[in-house]
């Protein structure tokens, strides 16, 4: 396969990215709009970790996805270390 056909399925990938993510907002803003004033909003709950060389910074809207954050910045550490040495 050349160089052409890959860099033409990234742009491809790219733009389908962008249409999906558009759609899902619209989609989102609508569901909003179609809601009863008195209706209770979902809550939504959410987090990450951003690391720094071996420092974790974890942020997120709740106790519970910090720790949840936490252990998949530790797992994916593990992978990363057991894939390094191989």
């Amino acid at each position: 396969m050349g160089w052409g056909i890959l860099i033409l399925w990234g742009i491809i990938a790219i733009i389908t990215g962008f249409i999906l993510i558009s759609m899902g907002f619209m989609r989102e803003y609508g569901v909003q709009l179609a809601q009863a004033p008195g209706e209770e909003k979902p809550t939504v709950k959410g987090g990450g970790v951003i690391m720094i060389g071996p420092i974790p910074i974890a942020f997120a809207s709740d106790s519970k996805s910090v720790v949840i954050a936490l252990a998949l910045a530790i797992v994916l550490m593990l992978l990363a270390l057991a894939f390094v040495r191989l």
